[in-house]
């Protein structure tokens, strides 16, 4: 509306408002009437149009300026809504983790890979003892084993010394007993 009124007020310095009531002071009266000379007439309604003129293109600039800024608040709106998606995509991409082809939430993934190494772990460490424990076994099978044999070879020994002693006996014994036949 400043603009308005200094459009106007350049074009004949003085405000509407001023200029009627200084046409009506300097009007002439008739009985409760008063008279206006048709050239003021005629001046203040060309005043007046120019000031309504004025005040249209100020009100159809203003216009333009509310759908301009209408326009810019959309794209403005546009570029926010790009923004955000992009800003969750980036948020989505740094929380995901892409494995054989497989996209998955980083903690997901972490705790997947955790709870993996942690059953490869067990696993080692069952097999470790269960290799120690056959180790011990084994080393234990052996020895008896061993020990086994060794008793077995003693106890062949013995009996082939009991053997070949009751060989003897029995040679000794068949000598004899032809030693006895032939006297």
């Amino acid at each position: 509306m400043l603009s308005i009124s200094m459009a106007c007020g350049q074009q004949n310095r003085i405000p509407l408002s001023k200029k009627w009531t200084n046409m009506l002071d300097h009007a002439e009266t008739y009985q409760s009437y008063k008279v206006l000379k048709k050239a003021d007439l005629k001046d203040f309604e060309k005043n007046m149009s120019d000031t309504i003129i004025v005040y249209q293109k100020a009100v159809k600039v203003e216009k333009y300026k509310v759908v301009e800024q209408a326009n810019t608040i959309a794209n403005l709106n546009t570029n926010l809504a790009e923004t955000h998606a992009s800003l969750e995509k980036l948020k989505q991409e740094k929380d995901a983790v892409s494995f054989l082809g497989i996209s998955a939430n980083k903690y997901v993934y972490l705790s997947l890979l955790f709870l993996i190494s942690l059953v490869f772990f067990v696993v080692i460490v069952m097999l470790f003892v269960m290799y120690k424990k056959s180790q011990v076994i084994t080393v234990q099978k052996v020895d008896a084993h061993k020990k086994i044999e060794e008793e077995y070879s003693e106890y062949k020994q013995t009996k082939f010394d009991a053997e070949k002693r009751l060989k003897r006996e029995m040679q000794t014994l068949l000598n004899k007993l032809e030693e006895l036949k032939r006297k």
